[in-house]
């Protein structure tokens, strides 16, 4: 009967060896070096145990291993009754310098395998470790027939990356290591400066063990130590093979917000791309649907108590940026579209505020220094309007309008590094149709 059940059992001067085979393929063997059988209860104590797991297809050589068990014939159970190791490989065809870096080892007390459903479980501490990472979690159970590796709660993991250290923890863990799939309860990532959490995460990673992507859902929250914040819905990040983010999508309603001392930048739509150069630095941000974005300074150093604040809005807002000297993203190149409409609004402290508002179906800017306008085109239904510190309001229409913006000559003292310098318009050309009505105070 144990034959006709797939059951093998052996016992010989090298211990005893029980295996079990389902559908032509060995499911799992389990060895031990010696028995002793307790009379009348059907239960064993076997020493110097090794358990290897198959999977249900017998492409699978994980291994269960310990000095001491407990095992009941009844249940169809193994406990393991002291210090218990488990080792999971990666599947076959996954590259890699050498065996161990592709090897899940793990440390835990009072697992439990069950020879019935091929799964080993522990609700005691785990110690695991994958290459030079290394992790904790409170209760895990792996199943070799499906290739699931769960990490019940209180999840911790380090490893040492590019830009340093990354520091991950969660609520729970499973890792589907045929598909590599790594899914995530709460999420709390720390890496070179940034914190990210998020309701749950799902990990995929290439077979070289590098991560592809990873999809965020749920209260996606992201800072930096700079004072950046971003945050959404839902997010999908896409990765290099050196572990340099390449683009984030980011879906279902996003708020951003960066501050340094005096200047601050803020904004929200309802979706947006982020995309990245070759060494993770920012290239390109593009913002659809519903978007605002505010940049606004107060006390300027040419005027301590005035402030400039320039707003963007549009359907879709797209900026380009490059590097600057100092390493920093900085922004290049501006467009609006959708009705889009640009608004410079500055208070003086000793007199009254001037505001520019430029509007048009499509709106091209390009920036000095990431933030001075220098040049601005608008085509389609353009409108200009400024008023003046005299309170002299001057609006014009057209079917074109191209700007050159002046910077105002420096007084006595110099811009800072983070401050908006102040830009005036040199010289305003509007073509098609134009209208132009200037208004007088009083």
């Amino acid at each position: 009967l144990p034959a006709r059940l797939g059951v093998n059992i052996q016992q010989d001067a090298n211990g005893f060896t029980y295996s079990k085979s389902q559908g032509g393929h060995t499911l799992f063997t389990l060895h031990a070096s010696k028995v002793i059988q307790y009379k009348g209860n059907g239960r064993a104590t076997l020493h110097k145990v090794s358990i290897t797991l198959y999977g249900k297809d017998g492409s699978r050589n994980d291994h269960v291993y310990g000095d001491e068990f407990e095992y009941d014939a009844a249940q169809g159970t193994a406990h393991a009754l002291g210090p218990v190791y488990l080792d999971v490989q990666a599947p076959a065809g996954t590259r890699g310098t050498a065996p161990h870096n592709r090897t899940v080892h793990a440390e835990t007390s009072g697992l439990i395998f069950n020879q019935k459903t091929g799964e080993a479980r522990t609700d005691a501490a785990v110690k695991f470790s994958v290459a030079d990472a290394q992790g904790t979690a409170v209760g895990a159970a792996y199943d070799a027939n499906e290739g699931v590796l769960i990490l019940q709660k209180d999840v911790h993991f380090t490893a040492q990356l590019t830009k340093g250290p990354l520091a991950l923890a969660a609520e729970h863990a499973e890792f589907n290591i045929d598909t590599r799939q790594l899914a995530l309860l709460k999420p709390d990532a720390r890496y070179a400066g940034e914190h990210n959490t998020a309701e749950q995460a799902l990990v995929y990673f290439r077979p070289d063990g590098t991560i592809e992507k990873a999809d965020a859902n749920g209260h996606v929250n992201m800072q930096d130590d700079q004072g950046s914040e971003l945050h959404a819905s839902a997010m999908e990040v896409v990765m290099d093979e050196h572990g340099n983010t390449q683009r984030a999508t980011l879906d279902g309603g996003l708020l951003f917000s960066a501050t340094e001392g005096p200047h601050s930048i803020h904004g929200d739509a309802n979706s947006g791309i982020l995309q990245l150069g070759p060494d993770g630095e920012l290239k390109r941000v593009e913002m659809h649907n519903a978007v605002t974005v505010v940049d606004q300074e107060i006390g300027p150093v040419n005027d301590p108590h005035g402030s400039v604040t320039r707003e963007v809005r549009g359907s879709t807002v797209v900026i380009d940026l490059v590097t600057s000297p100092q390493g920093h993203a900085q922004a290049e190149k501006l467009m609006a579209s959708g009705n889009g409409v640009l608004t410079e609004h500055t208070i003086y402290s000793d007199s009254p505020p001037q505001n520019t508002v430029m509007k048009g179906d499509v709106i091209q800017a390009t920036l000095r220094e990431g933030r001075a306008l220098d040049t601005l085109r608008a085509q389609g239904n353009t409108f200009l309007t400024n008023t003046n510190p005299s309170g002299v309001s001057q609006t014009s229409t057209g079917d074109t309008l191209d700007i050159a913006f002046a910077q105002e000559p420096e007084k006595e003292a110099k811009l800072r590094p983070n401050d908006i310098p102040p830009s005036l318009i040199e010289r305003a050309v509007q073509r098609g149709h134009v209208t132009i009505v200037q208004v007088k105070p009083g």
